[in-house]
């Protein structure tokens, strides 16, 4: 009979993904009361199957069902947890967003605040998991048109994004790392759709786009350039055993972020990390001292820096293909889309957008040092 338990979830989650919520709904319903009759009322899998249930209401729009299932999750988890854990956290973020999806706002920025919060003393400033919950807040505020806080918000997210990609890029096999990539492409789309759509005068929106276009452009490529194995070439015997010190130690920081022990406590768990990441930074202070490749290769992607690098009277032009995004529409996510942006050796960082996919590639625009856009020329 326990064996049943989690093949019906499996296929109750196959389902639910395919919208197919009239035949996901009791296989839910049949695992949730498996749980409880196997397991009792109080089990974390008990909290798994009112969760996998509140989210197929809520995908249904249907909120008063799944809010007091929420509650109960969230309840139960602090019951059994304790006020602050990550999975208490994580309950508070589910809350959060079943309000702001009815528009609750003044109720759903509390709970993704004190989410925040949990997360960041739990699991460190630089986690993961303090990413999605920063960009959490940034939505929440881009949908009411606060788009100051928005871009703030969502700047902190991608700048603790930036520092998990650098680890993640490290660990794993190849396909994870590839999967791992086409997770962050949602943030950079943001970025970009917060500047071109809501604030196109706004430097600082501007220089968020660009920086976060160029960064991970960069680390992809080193990436798949195996750039490390290159640095390695060009370093002295006792800076190769530093490198290959720092590689093993960033890998066991990056498995221990992404797959965490379940059976590790809280404060185990944050120990580790505390560890591991205080390892890493003397091995990276180590050889950034004593290595001019490895500070060359280090140094972190700026817009000051590459202006630096353009000649006069010159322009880097970078084109770029995203999806536009937009939180107070219906369907958020639209078709993908061109953008070109355009850095001078001095001054302001300009940008337009090219329009879709299927319609630009046979339209010609024509960029004029000094004009704050593109002219459009016509089609070829």
């Amino acid at each position: 009979m326990p064996s049943k338990t989690p093949s019906n979830t499996n296929l109750a989650l196959l389902y639910s993904r395919q919208g197919r919520y009239s035949e996901a709904e009791p296989l839910y319903q049949q695992a949730l009361q498996m749980r409880k009759k196997l397991l009792g009322d109080e089990h974390p899998l008990v909290v798994f199957s009112l969760n996998n249930l509140a989210l197929l209401y809520s995908r249904q729009g249907r909120y008063s069902e799944a809010e007091p299932l929420y509650q109960q999750a969230l309840q139960m988890r602090k019951k059994l947890l304790g006020d602050e854990h990550p999975d208490v956290a994580t309950s508070l973020n589910n809350l959060a967003f079943l309000y702001e999806s009815q528009e609750r706002y003044s109720e759903a920025e509390p709970l993704y605040q004190q989410a925040l919060q949990m997360k960041k003393k739990l699991l460190g400033d630089e986690h993961p998991d303090v990413a999605t919950s920063l960009n959490n807040l940034a939505i929440l505020y881009w949908t009411q048109n606060n788009t100051t806080d928005a871009l703030n918000w969502l700047e902190e997210g991608l700048q603790v994004e930036e520092t998990g990609l650098e680890s993640n890029l490290i660990a794993g096999s190849d396909q994870d790392k590839q999967k791992y990539i086409a997770t962050i492409s949602k943030t950079t789309d943001w970025a970009i759709s917060l500047h071109l759509n809501e604030l196109p005068k706004n430097q600082q929106a501007a220089h968020l786009a660009l920086t976060t276009i160029l960064r991970r452009k960069g680390r992809i490529l080193d990436f798949f350039a195996n750039n490390q194995q290159l640095l390695r070439q060009n370093l002295y015997s006792e800076s190769q055993t530093l490198l290959s010190e720092l590689s093993t130690t960033r890998s066991q920081l990056a498995n221990l972020i992404y797959h965490q022990p379940p059976n590790l406590s809280a404060q185990d768990y944050r120990n580790q990390l505390s560890r591991l990441s205080d390892k890493a930074n003397n091995l990276e202070d180590r050889l950034y001292r004593r290595s001019q490749p490895f500070r060359q290769a280090t140094q972190p992607t700026t817009i000051e820096a590459i202006q630096k690098l353009i000649p006069d009277n010159a322009a880097l032009v970078e084109l770029v293909q995203y999806k536009a995004y937009n939180p107070q529409s219906e369907d958020s996510w639209g078709k993908p889309r061109y953008a070109a942006y355009i850095l001078p050796a001095q001054g302001d960082i300009q940008a337009v957008d090219l329009g879709e996919v299927e319609q630009i590639e046979s339209t010609l625009y024509v960029f004029r040092p000094g004009k704050e856009s593109m002219d459009y020329v016509g089609r070829l």
